[in-house]
C-alpha cells in the first residue's frame, strides 16, 4: 500500500516527537480480536444512524502511535486531510464530527485505561472554516466526550498551527533522524544538501512548537544540544552555560547546563556522549523536568538563529 506523504509526516512526528514506541498508519481494528464494547454514548453523538458494531468494523484512523512511559500508556491518533486545495469533504464539519466520534469509540474500545489523545490535522483550512472547526470540535464535541469519559482529548492542528507543531519540529530534528524509509523527512533532508535556504522554519518556531515534545530532557538533546553544536565557544551565551550563576538564575538549575569535565559528566547528571568538541569535549546536563521546561523553550526561542 502507498504511504501518503501527510501520512508519512505524522507517522514520523509521533515516533520522534511525541515519543511513540508503537506507530502504524492506516490502522483499523480486527474482527479476529476479541470483542470489545463500543461505547453507546459515543455512537448517540453521531449525526448518521449506525451500529456499534459498524463503527468498530468500518473506521480507520490514518496513524496511531502508543507512547509507554512505565505504568503511563497514552495513545494518539491522528488523521490527516493532506490536500493542496483543503479540505474537500462534501460536509465538513459533518464529516470531522463523524470520525472523531468514531475513532474514540474505536479506541477507547480497543485500548481500555489508556489516555487517548485525538487530532484532526491539516495545513490548509481557511479562517473562516478554521473558525467554525475550533468551535465545534475543540469546543463543543470534545466537551461532550469528556463528559464520557475524561481521559480522552479531541483536538484540531490546522493552517500555521499544523506547520508550527508538526511540521516545524520534524525539520528542527531531521539530522538525528536515520530511517530512510519515512519519506517526509527523507525528503526534508534530501533538499537539504543543495538546497538548505528551501527548508526555513525560524518564523514558525513558537512556544507550541518546542511544547510538542513531551519530554524536557529530549527537547534539550534534540533541539538546545543543536543550537549548541553551532553556537561558537567563545560567544558569552555559550559561556554563560558554564556559569553556575547564570543556570540557577535562568533554568532553576543546582548544576551547570554545560561542563567540559569527564569526571562531572560520569557522575550521571550529564549525558556521556558530548555534542561537540574531540580534543575538548562539552556535555550537556540530562537534569530537565517539567518545572524548567518552560525556561529551556525560553532559551530555545532567544537562539533560534541557530536552528533551521
Amino acid at each position: 500500500m502507498t504511504q501518503e506523504m501527510g501520512e508519512s509526516l505524522c507517522y514520523s512526528w509521533l515516533k520522534h516527537i511525541k515519543g511513540c514506541q508503537v506507530v502504524q498508519t492506516n490502522w483499523k481494528a480486527s474482527m479476529m480480536w476479541k470483542h470489545y464494547n463500543v461505547n453507546r454514548n459515543f455512537i448517540s453523538l453521531l449525526t448518521v444512524n449506525l451500529a456499534a458494531t459498524t463503527v468498530f468494523q468500518q473506521t480507520e484512523c490514518d496513524v496511531i502511535g502508543l507512547n509507554i512511559d512505565g505504568n503511563k500508556r497514552t495513545v494518539y491518533a491522528v488523521e490527516v486531510a493532506y490536500h493542496k486545495g483543503g479540505l474537500g469533504y462534501t460536509n465538513n464539519l459533518q464529516k470531522i464530527h463523524d470520525k472523531c466520534i468514531r475513532i474514540a469509540a474505536c479506541m477507547r474500545a480497543c485500548f481500555p485505561g489508556h489516555t487517548i489523545n485525538i487530532y484532526f490535522t491539516s495545513p490548509k483550512v481557511g479562517n473562516t472554516l478554521r473558525t467554525q472547526i475550533k468551535q465545534n470540535i475543540d469546543g463543543v464535541l470534545n466537551n461532550k466526550i469528556q463528559n464520557f469519559d475524561p481521559n480522552i482529548t479531541i483536538q484540531t492542528i490546522l493552517d500555521k498551527d499544523f506547520t508550527c507543531r508538526i511540521i516545524t519540529p520534524l525539520i528542527i530534528c531531521q539530522d538525528e533522524i536515520t530511517d530512510s524509509s519515512e519519506a517526509f523527512v527523507r525528503s526534508c533532508q534530501m533538499l537539504m544538501l543543495h538546497q538548505p535556504s528551501i527548508i526555513n522554519c525560524q518564523n514558525y518556531m513558537t512556544n507550541d512548537t518546542f511544547n510538542e515534545f513531551p519530554i524536557p530532557g529530549v527537547l534539550a538533546k534534540l533541539v538546545m544540544g543543536q543550537i549548541l553544536k553551532r553556537m561558537p565557544i567563545s560567544s558569552q551565551d555559550f559561556k554563560d552555560l558554564m556559569n553556575q550563576n547564570y543556570c540557577s538564575n535562568n533554568f532553576g538549575m543546582g548544576t551547570w547546563t554545560v561542563v567540559t569535565n569527564t569526571l562531572n559528566a560520569a557522575r550521571g547528571h550529564y549525558w556521556v556522549v558530548p555534542f561537540k568538541g574531540s580534543k575538548q569535549p562539552y556535555y550537556l546536563t540530562n537534569q530537565w523536568t517539567g518545572q524548567n521546561k518552560q525556561r529551556l523553550i525560553n532559551w530555545i526561542l532567544n537562539h533560534r538563529q541557530f536552528l533551521y
